[in-house]
């Protein structure tokens, strides 16, 4: 039994130690990172109001009435903790691996002024001026032509919905992503010299994968004029139209893979192990960090019982 206490209390400590270096790097100051956490934080608090009956709670329900702000984060925040287990910071764990990762890059290429760091980039194919749903009902009556049962058109649908997204009336279907790249401004258009994924659960090669094919899609470009290159803003969200301002004709960009140190395969691994990511990340979605990172302050190790700087 002591054993296992010392061995816990081991794992704390690397734990809090992992979360005061990325504290003092800040990296959990990062926005796109932060902006994760708060959509996870989001999910959190539903299941701590349906699971926990938080709203029952005294203390939540009397700092509602008053219209007390910070004591209705407090009272979230307990509500959280009565959680543990059950808070799911997957979405969380590999924010805050890409944001390791946009650091790293950055840190590469910062003696370059032209480079810009860009992330979240997924390559689409234009489907044209249709909606999801014309998209769906018309697969699935091609596919009940060609014999396929109910459960097996099903089966496809749903595996293929999540790779359809809409912009502007304009249909897409998804061909490939890209967590970070590094591009240089050129006289021609942005050049891309570096493509990165990050993984925090799956392995290098399913990464190295990834890279292999966004770097075959994106030699494609000036031949197939239905594919596309756009900048994510959100959860199948698509944002700024990259296309024609980049430059693929130039040699093939690098690509390196980041990874946690206890997984083997990744070009370059983090400093931290799988648990560590994991715990930092249920750590920030407890927490609760405010919207906006606060003031810059020295940092110092962080206790439980208080917000992420």
């Amino acid at each position: 039994m002591e054993k296992a206490a010392v061995t816990a209390e081991l794992a704390a400590a690397r734990m809090r130690a992992a979360r005061a270096k990325l504290v003092q790097a800040e990296i959990i100051k990062e926005p796109q990172l932060r902006e994760q956490i708060r959509r996870e934080q989001y999910q959190a608090i539903r299941k701590v109001l349906k699971e926990v009956g938080a709203l029952d709670g005294t203390a939540l329900k009397e700092a509602i009435a008053a219209k007390d702000v910070p004591a209705v984060l407090r009272a979230l925040r307990a509500a959280l903790r009565t959680l543990d287990a059950k808070v799911d910071s997957t979405a969380a764990q590999s924010g805050l691996a890409e944001a390791l990762g946009r650091i790293r890059l950055r840190a590469k290429h910062m003696s370059n002024a032209a480079v810009r760091i860009v992330s979240n980039l997924v390559i689409v194919r234009h489907l044209g001026r249709l909606t999801i749903g014309d998209w769906v009902r018309a697969k699935a009556a091609e596919l009940k032509k060609l014999g396929k049962s109910e459960p097996e058109i099903q089966k496809y649908l749903d595996a293929e919905r999540p790779k359809l997204l809409e912009k502007d009336g304009q249909l897409y279907y998804t061909e490939g992503e890209i967590d970070v790249a590094a591009l240089e401004q050129t006289k021609t258009g942005l050049r891309p010299l570096e493509l990165a994924e990050t993984k925090s659960s799956k392995g290098a090669t399913f990464g190295a994968q990834q890279l292999a094919k966004a770097v075959g899609l994106l030699e494609k470009l000036p031949a197939e004029q239905d594919l596309r290159v756009f900048e994510q803003t959100g959860p199948r969200q698509l944002g700024t139209d990259l296309t024609s301002q980049l430059d693929v004709s130039g040699a093939k960009p690098a690509t390196t893979t980041f990874g946690p140190a206890d997984r083997a395969g990744f070009s370059e691994p983090f400093d931290y192990t799988t648990a560590q990511l994991e715990d930092v990340a249920k750590s920030l979605v407890r927490n609760l960090p405010p919207d906006e990172p606060p003031t810059a302050r020295p940092p110092t190790a962080p206790r439980e019982d208080r917000d992420e700087q």
